[in-house]
């Protein structure tokens, strides 16, 4: 086996993750795929596969993560949508799924070969955030069951989940946990980041503008002091109108200050794809189960301002490096890419004049709003 090929395989690459994040051998269980690993009462299943070379030029591996956070759901397709739904307005950082009556958050990453290890470290955060907010039954979570408020879930005995190590029970002392912790991402997001790690905002205006797809218009909005903070992209065909907008300096209810993407798609009137709540239940799986080399960090919502659906995804500070706000943004246009495969439309972009102009304006963002 060449030294390449062992720097890929399985066994390897889930070493490496292992000793990137500190995770400790006493609460984590081993599996031929992956590993599962208890930071507190609700435990992280994360999942390696790959690499794959058909789908993109440099064979890429998939890092996933999945955690059960409410079990014994009995509700309407109309209320789980609407829990669906609040989960992605309020917290943007995992996309969310009920199957066989719980509710599932989840997350993908993806490795290219000789790549950093950052989408990976992106992808913990993630989890162990989502992890925290289920084990600790922060208020955030809490009114998808509580009677009062939305309580979304409370019929058929929804309760939250909690499972412990089929060997050492619950972790004791959560201060032994040798990984990035909750407090470490509230405290990067108190701060405004530092410039050498602030995402370059106009090198993914002139990334989107380069590829030349459809009709693009782009804005970029300056901050006197910190520079441009902001971009917007219209892409018109045929087919559909898509806005990408990435705002930084943008404020998570729990994370503090971070980065915002939201990516809103609106077809032409009359169109036959479903209502948006189908649309978003629909993409969310597909993405998830067909492993498309685009990482989920967010989730789509039909709480869509202006557009039928949207996909809302957010940066937390502590994952910042001057390369993010580009390669969100290419992601974006490569989801767009992959929503008009999946229903039949004609690749690249072709545009065919103006329409749905308003989108061009600033409308809210998905996320994070009351």
């Amino acid at each position: 086996m060449s030294s390449q090929e062992q720097a890929t395989s399985p066994a390897t690459l889930l070493s490496q993750l292992r000793q990137h994040l500190g995770l400790d051998t006493e609460y984590t269980v081993d599996h031929d795929d992956g590993f599962t690993w208890w930071p507190n009462g609700t435990p992280i299943r994360f999942r390696w596969a790959g690499p794959r070379a058909e789908a993109v030029a440099i064979p890429t591996s998939r890092i996933s993560f999945e955690i059960d956070a409410i079990e014994g759901i009995d509700v309407s397709e109309e209320q789980e949508a609407a829990a669906l739904s609040f989960l992605t307005k309020t917290f943007n950082l995992f996309s969310s799924a009920v199957e066989d009556g719980t509710l599932r958050f989840r997350g993908t990453a993806h490795l290219l070969e000789g790549g950093t290890m950052a989408p990976v470290a992106r992808l913990f955060n993630q989890a162990f955030f989502a992890s925290h907010l289920i084990a600790t039954k922060t208020s955030d979570i809490m009114p998808l069951l509580a009677p009062k408020n939305r309580g979304l879930f409370r019929r058929g005995g929804a309760q939250l989940v909690t499972r412990e190590h089929p060997a050492n029970g619950v972790r004791r002392n959560a201060s032994d946990i040798p990984a990035s912790s909750v407090q470490s991402l509230l405290d990067a997001g108190a701060v405004t980041t530092a410039i050498d790690r602030t995402p370059d905002v106009p090198s993914a205006a002139r990334a989107i503008q380069a590829l030349g797809i459809g009709l693009v218009a782009s804005n970029v909005t300056n901050d006197e002091h910190a520079g441009a903070t902001s971009f917007n992209v219209v892409i018109e065909t045929r087919d559909a109108t898509s806005l990408l907008e990435i705002q930084l300096d943008q404020t998570h209810p729990s994370l503090g200050l971070g980065m915002l993407a939201v990516l809103r798609i609106r077809f032409p009137e009359g169109h036959l794809h479903g209502s948006s709540e189908h649309l978003a239940a629909t993409w969310n799986r597909l993405e998830w189960e067909q492993g498309e080399p685009i990482d989920l960090v967010g989730a789509w919502t039909p709480s869509a301002a202006g557009a039928d659906v949207a996909y809302s995804a957010f940066y937390p500070n502590a994952a910042h490096n001057r390369d993010l706000a580009r390669t969100v943004a290419l992601e974006g246009v490569r989801r767009v890419q992959w929503v008009f495969q999946h229903h039949g439309y004609d690749t690249p972009f072709t545009p065919t004049g103006p329409y749905g102009r308003a989108l061009l304006g600033t409308p809210e963002p998905t996320g994070m709003r009351s």
